[in-house]
């Protein structure tokens, strides 16, 4: 029987066959090998997710030929090209392609990625030729002409590396000589087969877990959290709560606990919410395959339990001829859970009010009473009260104390101080402490030090309880600086109010050059320093000349026994930061996230000198993992194709190296969409006053919900210039505040609002003309500027008109930057765009 010989287009065809199945892997292999050795390569594939349980999860029969555990090592020549691609992409990030892993590249793209990815291309050609089995001449010598260079370039970069190979010659007898059916027919059914599977896998759907439920929920009330769950055969996958701790730790939740009574794989049920189920919640599904567990996370809630614990007023006694009676009364704040339970204690025992061998009962609704009380334990609790005096010429500090009782009370049985809610024992003290008696409670502390800082109190117990004296608490001193106005005086005067136990026993001024190191002492006898003193009560600073405070840095220094407090003049002394969230209406959450991408592709178009490279990284690396976090595949795709595509942000780019394309891709190769949706942009408005009047005034107007002073935040936060600057409509968005920072000095506390202060556009809509809106950043900041003056005047004690001017800082973090701000006004890495005011240079941090 005659055979026929093939064509030259089927022979063609067999040559691509064998080269796809044959020859591509050797390249792949051997640079795999060059980067990481076959003992390496189980350690490299635990610790990378998207090879384990993400994108680029391995199938079972490649884990059982790479992932083999130490000390047995894999058999590099038994992987398949699908394989060897997989490892080497998401292993060796140093050879990642020009444009990226899994895009065709350009002509000019000649990187070791670049033709990795060449070879990739190659076998996905013997798929378009697959049923027609017949490839033409000149097809051929095309294709095979870009093989023999992406091969020569291979053989050169892996002769560099140290390894003699000649894949030039392999390919030269693939191609002349001449190929058994029986191997060619192997090739095909083998290519065939891995084609299937890869399409397949890549039709096959990743399990996701999405989390969803109210992140703000009354105390008293039922949070209920739902995973939402695609992809997932619930028979082969293991569902599990978790909680984070205090400690940061991930702990998973019982839900047989009664806390959480009616709860579900998918549905989670925290019944009567309280203050210490706050914190951050996810669900998570898992399952073991062949000892190895895979584990998928959903995106995390943090619960928020609103309201606040009922207020429980001081406890008043009443004596009567068959006892005493202990009243009691509380208040619940607004959207606060009403009491349920009410429980007395004695001694912190609890008390059984039920139980018929207790000599309690029940008077009235708010009282507790006993009967036939045992006389010594009828009466009062003790009068305690103490003070202190410091004594400058010894160095000591008398702790005074005062305890009595009223008449019908128990005698006092013990008087003792306490250090920090420690127990003071004088005998201890080497003499340093006095003695403490029911005669004398008063404790004097000889040679005071810094050792002795700390919160005193003095107790006092009698047969009904105990009772505490107010803390005195010794250290260093405070010191509150006020700049005092001197109408038609062009002299600068400033006041220091001190409070120190123990008493200071020196008080110095002093000042520095703006060049000079040390301050030295200011001689209140100099003439530019007429009327400054450095005695108590209130030590002032008098400058005659205003140029000095511009040249030169002041500061005063107190102090006592304990140590030393410096106070410098700052006018940025006072200050209350309003912490608000800007939430955009439904419908319209991915508004803000639009304006982010069009600001930073805009100034990376056009950027001046103060983007650099460190700059230009970190605000794209912030907007690569904002896109992957809310699971914005399309923008994400539109705003890498303008940094591949883009001449003048190639042109930008250029100049950062390698480091930033390797950054952008690797996030894009961790893309874990969590489909968030984005509602809030966090920023910060920074209100400054020149002494604490002036705040104290602000924070009141602030917490009453001053209805002027809310109408001009909302003006300020809304300003329709900047968002006409930016297409948002004012109708779209409102703020909201839950806190204020406030600065005192060197001092800080946070204020947490019960109910938040909010704003929308209708607070500041009866004041907007129809006129069409100048969209520029200088009439955005000259807006700012004039509302920020009305606010300061609002806020200005006894309608003195001073005219503050208070900074104000929009920070818009979590990066939820706003566009278009103006590329000239930037000013330095925080993005400072400035209004100019009347008297000085406003910031806004964008």
């Amino acid at each position: 029987m005659a055979f026929s010989s093939p064509s030259n287009d089927q022979r063609n065809f067999e040559c691509v066959t064998v080269a796809s199945v044959d020859f591509i892997k050797l390249p792949l292999r051997d640079i795999l090998e060059s980067l990481i050795q076959p003992v390496d390569l189980f350690k490299g594939i635990n610790s990378c997710s998207a090879l384990l349980s993400g994108k680029f999860k391995l199938r079972q029969d490649q884990l059982k030929l790479c992932f083999i555990q130490p000390p047995a090592e894999p058999d590099y020549s038994k992987l398949d090209v699908t394989l060897l691609y997989t490892l080497i992409r998401n292993l060796c990030p140093s050879l990642k392609p020009t444009k990226g892993w899994g895009k065709d590249p350009d002509d000019a793209d000649i990187q070791i990625g670049d033709d990795i990815e060449r070879l990739r291309l190659f076998r996905n050609n013997y798929h378009a030729h697959a049923d027609s089995a017949a490839i033409s001449d000149a097809e051929f010598k095309e294709i095979w002409k870009n093989l023999k260079s992406v091969v020569h370039r291979l053989q050169k970069y892996m002769y560099n590396s140290g390894r003699n190979v000649n894949y030039e010659q392999e390919l030269i007898k693939i191609e002349s000589s001449k190929i058994a059916q029986d191997h060619l027919d192997s090739c095909k059914l083998l290519l065939q087969a891995l084609m299937n599977i890869q399409n397949q896998t890549d039709l096959k759907a990743e399990p996701e877990i999405f989390l969803k439920g109210e992140d703000r929920v009354f105390c008293g009330n039922t949070a209920r959290l739902e995973a939402n769950v695609k992809n997932v055969e619930f028979s082969c996958w293991r569902f599990t709560w978790q909680k984070r701790t205090e400690k940061s730790i991930l702990e998973c939740i019982d839900t047989n606990q009664e806390i959480y009574k009616g709860s579900t794989n998918i549905i989670l049920l925290i019944q009567n919410v309280r203050k210490e189920d706050e914190g951050e919640y996810q669900a998570v599904i898992s399952r073991e395959v062949n000892g190895i567990e895979y584990r998928i996370s959903s995106n995390i809630i943090y619960l928020m339990a609103l309201g606040e614990l009922p207020i429980l007023n001081d406890l008043r006694v009443t004596t009567g001829d068959e006892g005493i009676t202990i009243h009691y009364s509380y208040k619940v704040l607004k959207q606060s859970p009403e009491v349920k339970h009410i429980n007395w204690c004695k001694n912190g025992e609890p008390l059984d009010r039920k139980s018929k061998n207790d000599r309690l009962r029940k008077k009235f609704k708010q009282a507790l009473s006993w009967e036939n009380m045992k006389k010594e334990e009828v009466g009062g609790l003790p009068n305690t009260m103490a003070s202190e005096e410091t004594v400058i010429r010894n160095k000591s500090v008398k702790l005074v104390g005062n305890v009595f009782v009223y008449d019908g009370s128990p005698d006092i049985l013990e008087v003792f101080w306490t250090k920090n809610g420690e127990k003071i024992d004088p005998q201890g003290s080497g003499g340093r402490l006095s003695a403490v008696t029911v005669d004398d409670p008063s404790l004097t502390i000889r040679d005071v030090g810094h050792i002795d800082a700390g919160e005193y109190k003095l107790i006092a117990r009698n047969a009904v309880g105990t009772t505490s004296s107010d803390i005195i608490a010794i250290g260093t001193p405070n010191i509150y600086l006020e700049r005092l106005e001197n109408e038609g005086s062009v002299s600068q005067c400033f006041k220091a109010t001190i409070k120190a136990t123990p008493l200071p026993c020196s008080v110095q001024w002093s000042k520095k050059g703006n060049d000079e190191d040390e301050y030295k002492p200011i001689d209140a006898d100099a003439e530019e320093f007429i009327g400054t003193t450095n005695y108590l009560p209130h030590p002032k600073l008098v400058v005659k000349d205003r140029t000095l405070l511009e040249n030169n840095c002041f500061q005063i220094e107190v102090s006592n026994f304990i140590g030393s407090t410096v106070e410098k003049i700052s006018d940025t002394k006072y200050q209350a930061k309003l912490v608000c969230n800007l939430i955009s209406s439904p419908g319209r959450q991915r508004v803000l996230l639009d304006c982010c991408l069009k600001y930073l592709i805009h100034n990376l178009k056009n950027p001046n000198e103060t983007w650099t490279k460190e700059k230009i990284v970190t605000h794209v690396r912030r907007m690569i993992s904002k896109l992957v976090e809310n699971d914005e595949r399309d923008r994400l795709e539109y705003f890498c194709q303008n940094l591949y595509q883009d001449e003048s942000l190639f042109n930008t780019l250029l100049d950062c190296g390698e480091d930033f394309y390797a950054l952008i891709f690797s996030m894009e190769e961790k893309y874990n969409a969590q489909n968030i949706i984005l509602s809030e942009g966090s920023f910060c408005v920074t209100f400054c006053f020149e002494n604490n009047l002036q705040l104290e005034n602000f924070l009141k107007k602030l917490e009453s919900k001053d209805k002027q002073l809310i109408k001009d935040l909302s003006k300020l936060t809304l300003n329709k210039t900047l968002l006409k600057i930016f297409s948002i409509s004012s109708h779209q968005i409102w703020w909201t505040a839950w806190t204020v920072k406030v600065y005192k000095g060197t001092d800080f506390f946070e204020k947490i609002f019960t109910y938040p202060i909010e704003g929308c556009s209708e607070e500041c809509s009866a004041t907007e003309t129809d006129a069409k809106v100048e969209s520029s950043p200088h009439s955005y900041n000259r807006d700012c500027s004039v509302i920020s003056q009305k606010i300061s005047r609002a806020c200005t004690c006894n309608d003195e008109g001073l005219d503050l001017t208070p900074e104000k800082a929009i920070n818009f973090d979590r990066t939820r930057r706003i566009s278009k701000a103006g590329k000239k006004t930037m000013n330095g890495e925080d993005n400072t765009i400035h209004a100019v005011s009347p008297n000085k240079t406003t910031p806004f941090l964008l």
